[in-house]
Formats: C-alpha cells, structure tokens, sequence
C-alpha cells in the first residue's frame, strides 16, 4: 500500500499542479478582535507554569546556537546544521501533545475525564467547548489557567488510508486576506478549516473574554496539524487573535500549502510554531515537493526510535529578487533588509520567494516509508487507538 501511495502521487503529480478556481471564504463572526500580549488587558491571573516563554528566546523564535538569526528564519545562503533539541523544549512539547491526543477521544471531553486528559500538565483544563461535528472535521477549545493558555485541538483522519487518496486528486486554492499573489493551500484542508472557523471563532472569544491576556494554542495531529497551521494562519492574518499570541503545534502533518504560502505563513510573527515528524513517517512527506508542496518552519526531527530529536532550521531563499517589486516611491529598502537579514517590513509584498526545507531531517528519508510511525510521536500513541485505556497492552 505503501508503494502503490507513493506511485500514486506521481501519477497524480498533473492533477495536483492545476491551479483551482477561487474558493469563496467564509463571512467572519462579527467579534472583537483580542489584543496583544503587550495591550492585554490587565488581570489578576495563576502564576504560569511549564511556561513558553522560558524555553524559547529571541522574541518567540528558537535561536540556533551557531546564529544570531532565529534558527526557522536564516534568510539565503545554505541552512545551517540540524541541532540537539534542547531537553526543556522537547519537554515543553512532550506536555502539550496531549492536547493533540485528546482531539481524538470524544468520551468524556467536555468534562475534561477522557483517557488521554488526566496528564499532570494538562489538569486543571476547563471551559471545554467541542468544535464540528465527530462524524466530520472535529476538536475542541478549552482553557489551562495555570499556563495562562487558550488551547484549541483539532483532530486528525478516522480513515488512514482513504485520506491518504484525498491527498493525491484534491487542489490547491488560494487561502486567506493578506497573503500574497501565488500563495496556495490544499483543498480539502481549506474546507476542513472553514467546516469549523465559525465554532472556532465563537469558541476562541468567549474563552478569551473569560481569561483576557492568554495566549493561544492550536494543535493536531496528521490532518488536524494541517488545519492548525491554518486556523493559526487566520487567526493570525484576520487580527481576531494578535499573532504574538498565537502558538502552533502540528504533528505529523502533512504538506500545508505551496512554498508561496509555507515562506508568507514563517513570517507571520507568530509566538511561536513547531512541527514534529516521527522518524520515516510517509505523510509529512505528501502532498509531494515535485507538485510545488512545501512545509513551513519549524521542525522537529524524531530521527530515531531512541526519541533523539533535532531542531532543522531551513534557509528562506532570498535569490529571486525581481519577485520583489515596491510601488513607486516606497521608503523601504530591499537591499537593506537582505542585508539585515530582516523582512518582517515586507510581508505585504507578493512573490517574495519559496520557503525550502531542510534535506538534512525528515527529507533526508527517501524510501522505506511506515505509516506506523505516524500514529507515534516519541513514546506516546496518538490517534484513535491513543484512546484507549493505558492498560491494554498496546503501547
């Protein structure tokens, strides 16, 4: 099955490459934009604990150790070594990947008492409120007061091997306001996105209202981290939520948009945004690059069933700079910020180049393929049989 999926994606390499018509995007809630951590609103909160901002630095971003650059965001030249994941940040996200688990485990989650809800890090979440619908595209909002943090968990496929198939004849389209010319997403994970924008929305102000100046958390695994990427991508882009409030947890996902979209999505100044792969997993690896698919920074490697983990900074090409044009007149200097290595000023402008990823992780897997290895992050199952009870032998 393995082989006839990969020999699907070249055969389907034409149909992937069509460019779709425009899809229209849904209406936004009429609901009050939520500041950033900066104008919050002043509140009597519990002290944070297991906290983002003591592991990651340089505004949010991970900062490669070999750089003074954020390690996602090396602009030209080659991308630098992948590095040891520093152990409090594979902590950190060893204690939130429950919330991705728990997407998938229906009973008992309004009340917070489903099996994968009782990890020390996660006690105390409340406010639950369910997104979608279990027989279609689902998750959940819920808040964590002790790390002053709005969670939304979003769940992946019930059926493996038939999305896989969605993956090959499914489109790209082009996503959200303020992205630039060229950028594309997938199909299928724009309407999974829009089935829920509205419950998410709904969901994501009242808990903010109830908790003002929390940050927030969107998570999933496999498809669910696909529309993570794009929740955070609207969330963001919209000002419903201020990106340096917005973290991004996608596990074991797959190929969100093209390079136009993964490059516009890295500079959203977003908190902070991690991707995790498992070892040779096939899924991250489709939609297929050839199509012109790229992943968005920043990965995390499980190179190997020992959980060694590697940070996999990648390099944001800056070689294409007639796709950079300013109207007449406009201040800003390009030269410049190339040479600062800074280009948050341009997110505005169209084409600004693709976004590459690192052949020194994930992609240095070339055959050999498990899609066991996507229902595992590190030690932990995740998807449907995460659910089950601890004790039945299967982990």
């Amino acid at each position: 099955m393995r082989a006839a999926a990969i020999a699907a994606a070249a055969a389907a390499a034409t149909a992937l490459a069509v460019a779709a018509s425009p899809v229209g995007q849904q209406q936004p809630l009429q609901l009050v934009p939520h500041a950033s951590s900066g104008a919050a609103a002043a509140a009597e909160q519990p002290p944070a604990v297991l906290g983002v901002d003591s592991v990651l630095h340089n505004g949010g971003k991970l900062v490669h150790p070999a750089a003074d650059t954020p390690a996602d965001l090396p602009l030209g030249g080659e991308p630098l070594p992948p590095q040891e994941a520093p152990p409090a940040l594979v902590a950190l996200l060893k204690s939130r990947i429950d919330y991705a688990r728990s997407a998938y485990c229906i009973d008992g989650l309004e009340a917070w008492n489903c099996t994968t809800c009782h990890a020390a890090a996660t006690s105390g979440t409340t406010a639950v409120a369910t997104l979608g619908s279990p027989q279609a595209m689902f998750g959940f909002a819920a808040a964590h007061p002790a790390s002053r943090t709005v969670v939304v968990g979003l769940r992946g496929t019930r059926n493996l091997d038939n999305w896989i198939k969605d993956l090959m004849v499914a489109r790209p389209d082009a996503p959200f306001d303020g992205s630039p010319d060229g950028s594309r997403v997938h199909l299928g994970f724009l309407r999974a996105w829009e089935s829920i924008r509205n419950d998410t929305l709904t969901a994501v102000d009242a808990l903010l209202a109830r908790f003002p100046g929390f940050d927030v958390l969107v998570t999933g695994h496999s498809l669910g981290g696909a529309v993570a990427t794009l929740a955070a991508a609207d969330l963001a882009s919209s000002g419903f939520v201020a990106a340096d409030r917005i973290m991004v947890l996608a596990i074991n996902a797959p190929r969100t948009g093209n390079g136009v979209f993964a490059k516009w999505f890295a500079m959203l100044p977003l908190k902070a945004v991690w991707r995790i792969v498992n070892q040779n997993d096939l899924t991250p690896h489709l939609p297929p690059q050839f199509v012109g698919f790229a992943h968005h920074p920043t990965e995390l490697w499980i190179a190997d069933a020992s959980g060694h983990t590697v940070v996999c900074p990648v390099s944001l090409d800056d070689d294409e700079p007639d796709g950079i044009s300013l109207p007449e007149n406009d201040p800003r200097d390009v030269e410049a910020a190339i040479d600062a290595q800074d280009w948050t000023q341009f997110r505005d402008l169209p084409g600004i180049a693709r976004a590459s990823e690192s052949r020194d992780c994930a992609n240095s897997v070339t055959r050999g393929y498990d899609l066991q290895k996507h229902t595992w992050v590190w030690d932990l199952r995740i998807g449907i049989r995460g659910c089950d009870p601890p004790d039945d032998g299967s982990s």
